[in-house]
């Protein structure tokens, strides 16, 4: 976080995933702040939704590890969730039912979850054509096996539009 003022305004700068509680306080008890003043990226402006759902406390924040990218708590290393992007943007995945939907409006790509354990499930094909199968599932040791042949998309309500592409 960062204050500086300049002639007739004060600025308070901060990166929203890791945010201190005074200035999510700022924001939520409606204070008269100016959050428009600069260009924001999607995932700041959605950071809000974006709890870590295993700690409750952190944020899930973008990370890079090699070639790939994907969400991390912004607790780490007290906290080591982390959770993939959308497939087709790379934006933050909401759950919201039982689906997780892109946060990106321009976006908002669906994955149902396995009504078993919770998990992204993945579309998959096998002897008998596709289906949907958990992607917790293991060929050896402890896994999901749940699958689904048919899923319906999520209702208006949550406005998803475009379901994962097909995986093997």
């Amino acid at each position: 976080m960062a204050l500086t003022r300049a002639r007739h305004r004060a600025y308070l700068i901060t990166d929203m995933s890791v945010a201190s509680g005074f200035v999510k306080e700022l924001i939520k008890e409606n204070y008269s702040v100016e959050l428009d003043e600069f260009t924001t990226s999607i995932h700041q402006l959605q950071v809000t939704e974006l709890s870590c759902p295993a700690c409750k406390s952190g944020t899930m924040v973008p990370r890079i590890s090699g070639a790939s990218t994907f969400f991390g708590c912004s607790n780490y290393p007290l906290c080591t969730n982390t959770e993939p992007g959308c497939a087709l943007c790379g934006g933050a995945m909401k759950k919201q039912g039982g689906y997780k939907i892109c946060i990106n409006e321009a976006c908002r790509t669906w994955v149902p979850l396995c009504s078993v354990c919770g998990a992204p499930m993945k579309r998959r094909h096998g002897q008998y054509g596709e289906f949907w199968g958990c992607s917790n599932y293991r060929s050896t040791g402890h896994s999901c096996s749940n699958t689904m042949n048919h899923v319906s998309p999520p209702s208006k309500s949550q406005e998803a539009t475009t379901q994962v592409g097909f995986q093997s």
